[in-house]
């Protein structure tokens, strides 16, 4: 079985064999913690809020990305307890962390204006070959058009590979997630005038995805009428989940969103899947952990 979650100090729940954290949710602290301990995952939460002009992006080699998250991360360094590191990091850092083999090879995806927000590594997992990835979207209403060209470039990415992928995102999105896919709308969706004219963030998240990946939520819900029988019932206009409420005040309890969400090849298939609201509130963040199990289909052979 491999476990993969997503958001900020969730990790320490992901404890199977083989086991993922993608962090990609705002941190209320300026300064990044790791957390390690044997047979855990570990997760770097990352400080800024996105609210100030965007600095320029960290290289590959960045060592918050290269040598001190992903290295220690994939086993490349043994297991310790909490380490803190008042390292620099750039808006909307993502991360990538977990326990078995090294990587193979870690990069940022530079074809989008913000390669900070993408980051990919190749592993394996039982001697196969697997790309995992960790996406964290500009927020609109801070970067405008950033945020759809920075999705069109992932799901361009993404139509181009055929192997075993998946990926942790906080999308930002969508603006309406309903139960019946081709309902769903992003919030820059394409043929929105904002756009004027070009492709908008459904190519990754919407209806409109360009790419083979699917939403593992959905997935998992193809098999299980009785929960969405039940998700009919409860909440009719959506969302499926709620990983995060926007205009949350102490006097509301703003709109629930699945912002956040993990997306997979057709290698997989989905075990179980969590949102864990109320204990990510609990820890800090304004975010859900979203911690799905999964198992790794071998593909058959050819011919």
């Amino acid at each position: 079985m491999f476990r993969l979650g997503i958001g900020a100090r969730h990790a320490r729940s992901c404890a199977s064999c083989n086991h993922f954290a993608c962090c990609t949710t705002p941190w209320r602290t300026p300064r990044r913690w790791r957390t390690s301990r044997a047979g855990r995952s570990t997760c770097t939460p990352q400080a800024s809020r996105g609210r100030r002009a965007p600095r320029a992006p960290p290289s590959p080699g960045h060592p918050a990305i290269s040598r001190h998250l992903l290295g220690h991360a994939l086993g490349e360094r043994p297991a310790g307890r909490l380490e803190h590191r008042p390292e620099p990091v750039a808006d909307g850092l993502v991360g990538i962390a977990g326990k078995g083999s090294s990587p193979r090879s870690t990069w940022l995806l530079t074809d989008g204006p913000q390669p900070e927000r993408t980051l990919l590594a190749e592993t394996t997992l039982d001697g196969m070959p697997l790309t995992v990835g960790s996406y964290h979207a500009p927020p609109g209403v801070t970067y405008g058009l950033v945020k759809p060209r920075q999705a069109v470039a992932f799901a361009a990415w993404l139509a181009t590979q055929s192997g075993p992928l998946l990926f942790g995102a906080d999308a930002n999105t969508p603006l309406v997630d309903a139960l019946q896919f081709a309902d769903t709308r992003t919030h820059w969706h394409t043929g929105d005038w904002h756009l004027h004219g070009e492709p908008g963030d459904d190519r990754l998240f919407g209806p409109g995805k360009v790419h083979p990946l699917d939403d593992a939520l959905r997935r998992w819900l193809r098999g299980c009428p009785e929960d969405v029988s039940a998700l009919q019932m409860a909440r009719p206009q959506g969302p499926l989940a709620v990983t995060h409420r926007t205009g949350r005040r102490k006097t509301s309890p703003g709109t629930a969103r699945r912002f956040d969400s993990v997306w997979i090849s057709h290698h997989w298939t989905v075990r179980r899947i969590q949102h864990l609201y109320d204990e990510g509130i609990a820890a800090g963040s304004d975010h859900a952990p979203v911690v799905v199990d999964l198992d790794l289909t071998p593909e058959p052979p050819p011919g």
